[in-house]
């Protein structure tokens, strides 16, 4: 998002298994600018030719959007573009850019974070599920706080311990 906002084009590639999932996010967000291509799901288990093929089949698609122009080479096309979901502004204070790549990878998934309370090094934080989520794609709330943890002290927060509030963990 801020790349295309300060002009520089960008397209976001998701699996097709992800489509119904980036279209609710473009739908609820109202950010339908952000071109998306899709690649053939799944790709974890994809060979390295199998990669190949799938990134030479969107290739002129990825070219067109970043473009604005058709390529030229021996890609096969037919990839699906569209549009990808804006990330919803939710501000964290001081750690807001210290944990701004683990809420870009929740965001990809359909949640995000916000602080409920912090006090005496402790931070709790309330993993938040939007209508979109793959829950199965959001690590425990435990790897979760360890991450956030590890990279507020990183970024020269005093942070002794991280509580996530998990919707997926029965209290």
């Amino acid at each position: 998002m801020n790349l295309e906002k300060a002009g520089i084009p960008t397209v976001c590639v998701i699996t097709t298994a992800f489509q119904s999932i980036a279209e609710a996010q473009q739908r609820a967000l109202g950010y339908p600018e952000l071109p998306f291509v899709m690649l053939e799901h799944p790709v974890a288990v994809a060979t390295e030719d199998e990669i190949e093929e799938k990134v030479e089949a969107i290739y002129s698609d990825l070219v067109r959007h970043l473009t604005g122009t058709q390529s030229s080479g021996t890609e096969k096309g037919g990839g699906t573009a569209t549009s990808a979901p804006e990330t919803p502004s939710m501000d964290l204070g001081p750690l807001d850019e210290a944990i701004s790549p683990i809420r870009k990878m929740l965001q990809a998934d359909g949640a995000d974070l916000a602080v409920a309370s912090r006090e005496n090094g402790t931070i709790t934080m309330k993993l938040i599920f939007w209508d979109s989520v793959c829950e199965e794609c959001i690590l425990p709330g435990k790897d979760l706080a360890e991450m956030i943890g590890s990279a507020c002290r990183e970024g020269g927060h005093d942070v002794s311990e991280v509580v996530i509030q998990d919707p997926r963990e029965v209290t």
